[in-house]
C-alpha cells in the first residue's frame, strides 16, 4: 500500500469561529498544525456533502469530535475519524459555545490518500 500526503489549509477570519471549509478529495485527515497565534479554544468540526450545507461532526455516541488545540503544536488525528468525509470545516470552540478568534487564523491540515 502506498500513500500520498499533502497539506490543505482552512482560514478562520478575524472575529469569526469557523473557516470556509475544504474538500478532502477522498483523503483521510491525519494531522492538524496549529498557528502560534491562537485564541485559546478547543477545535470541533463541521462536515458537508457539498461544501454548502454544514452539520456538526459527531462521534458514534453523538458527541462533538473535539481536539484540545494547543497553539504552535501539531496534533495527530486517527485517520478513521473522518474517513469518508468529503468536505470539512474547522470551528473554534463548540457548536453551543463558539469562540471567535482575535485575528485571521490559518490552520494547516495533513491529509493522506491511500492506494
Amino acid at each position: 500500500m502506498s500513500f500520498n500526503a499533502f497539506l490543505v489549509a482552512d482560514t478562520i477570519p478575524n472575529a469569526a469561529a469557523t473557516g470556509a471549509g475544504f474538500n478532502l478529495n477522498n483523503a483521510s485527515l491525519t494531522g492538524i498544525y496549529m498557528p502560534a497565534t491562537w485564541t485559546s479554544a478547543v477545535i470541533t468540526f463541521d462536515t458537508s456533502l457539498d461544501g454548502v450545507t454544514w452539520q456538526s461532526a459527531l462521534d458514534i455516541n453523538g458527541t462533538e469530535i473535539t481536539v484540545q488545540a494547543v497553539q504552535a503544536k501539531n496534533h495527530q488525528i486517527n485517520a478513521q475519524v473522518f474517513e469518508g468525509v468529503q468536505w470539512l470545516r474547522v470551528r473554534s470552540g463548540t457548536f453551543a459555545s463558539p469562540v471567535n478568534q482575535g485575528g485571521a487564523r490559518i490552520i494547516q491540515f495533513k491529509a493522506q490518500r491511500y492506494s
